[in-house]
């Protein structure tokens, strides 16, 4: 029986919830269920060989929100359910506050070595560690464990006979370069030991050797895998396998919208899936129309990380010239998804708001709009050529927008 009445949602929200459309599209965590999981064979196939290669560690990278923690996980997953696994999996996700003795705490629990030895120097000796006992009774208890220094090469002489894979996520926000040396300095350890123990890095960054520091003792034990934007058919079989899930069938124009709008990025795929799909659930649909697409792109940018939703407020936001800033960042969200010219912008904008802007017009707004580094919602590579700043941006812009009909 369809409901009429349902001021708070509840009913709504138990069709949703019995439909289990929240298990088959997931844009706010990686993707656990290997039948779920799509596209990335390629890379899937590189890691496991890593995996499964003696003094071989890889590093994963790439823009954020290309799905690097989902691969991460699911092939270590692949690789448990194909009964190959090399011994236990140890996972760190990383916070700014982390550091080389948070991140190998685990791996060293596992052998009996436990953190509450372990204590930090006062603040005025930053950079520095030493372990201090917790009593004498936990001195005695503990022979042969007792540290004199947490450092890489101690690390390793106690860890190097295990088996098994550590995965430390979100490398990229450890605050401080000298726990990220460590960190280099103890895979390079590993591996001239031919240690089964494979440490496995991810996280944001353009390049390699932005993420690791430019420690270049490491580049001959550790396998770079940049990870780029999924192509089209990988983004369509997200969709393919959600709808095999549930039941649920997307028109084919709605599934070629949410791919472009995507741009790559599986988590607007996600997220545009999700949202369409619950709209028609709530109706007691199976069938999901361009209208349940065009209200899922307005709760998508409520709904959308709030980094991006702020540096696109703060980039339109003006006391006079609210529209033209606004109509100016959409001209380049239409321009594409990589960089552009300002004579292209110009055409878009012109066939967005039906009127020419000259260059010399242009410049006065890119004065609030371009920077040469991060600062601004746009960024100068050279003259005359630009992009947005957050690669995710233009399918941002759009989609809060509702441009589904322009991409």
């Amino acid at each position: 029986m369809k409901i009429t009445s349902d001021p708070y949602g509840i009913y709504r929200e138990e069709r949703i919830k019995k439909s289990g459309i929240r298990e088959a599209f997931t844009p706010n965590s990686p993707i656990l269920d290997i039948e779920l999981f799509s596209g990335r064979k390629d890379e899937v196939a590189k890691i496991i060989e890593c995996l499964n290669t003696k003094g071989q560690h890889i590093l994963l990278y790439g823009d954020r929100g290309v799905g690097k923690s989902s691969l991460a996980k699911i092939s270590c997953l692949i690789l448990n359910h194909a009964g190959i696994a090399n011994g236990q999996l140890y996972q760190k996700r990383c916070d700014s506050h982390d550091t080389f003795k948070s991140i190998v705490t685990s791996v060293l629990n596992s052998i009996g070595i436990e953190s509450n030895t372990i204590a930090y120097e006062s603040e005025k000796s930053v950079g520095f560690e030493k372990i201090l006992h917790a009593n004498k009774k936990s001195k005695a208890s503990k022979e042969g464990n007792a540290v004199n220094s947490l450092s890489p090469s101690w690390v390793v002489e106690k860890i190097k006979d295990i088996n098994g894979i550590l995965l430390i996520d979100e490398f990229d926000v450890i605050a401080k370069a000298s726990e990220k040396k460590k960190i280099a300095e103890m895979i390079k350890l590993l591996s001239d030991y031919g240690s089964s123990l494979t440490i496995f890095i991810v996280g944001i960054a353009e390049t390699a050797n932005i993420l690791m520091g430019g420690h270049a003792s490491v580049n001959r034990c550790l396998k770079e895998i940049k990870l780029g934007r999924m192509n089209k058919d990988e983004l369509n079989e997200i969709i393919k396998k959600g709808e095999e899930r549930t039941s649920i069938k997307f028109d084919a124009a709605v599934k070629k919208q949410i791919v472009a709008l995507s741009s790559g990025y599986a988590h607007y795929t996600h997220l545009l899936a999700l949202k369409a799909a619950e709209e028609a659930i709530a109706e007691e649909r199976t069938n999901i129309t361009k209208n349940d697409l065009r209200i899922a792109m307005q709760k998508a940018a409520g709904d959308a990380e709030g980094s991006l939703k702020q540096a696109y407020d703060n980039a339109i936001r003006s006391s006079r010239k609210k529209d033209e800033f606004k109509n100016i960042v959409i001209a380049a969200a239409l321009c594409g998804d990589d960089e552009f010219r300002a004579v292209e912008l110009r055409t878009q904008y012109e066939k967005f708001t039906g009127k020419a802007i000259a260059q010399n017009e242009l410049n006065n707004y890119f004065a609030k709009l371009i920077s040469r580094d991060d600062s601004c919602i746009l960024k100068r590579l050279g003259t005359g050529v630009y992009r947005f700043t957050d690669p995710r941006m233009p399918s941002y812009v759009r989609i809060a927008n509702n441009l589904a009909q322009a991409v």
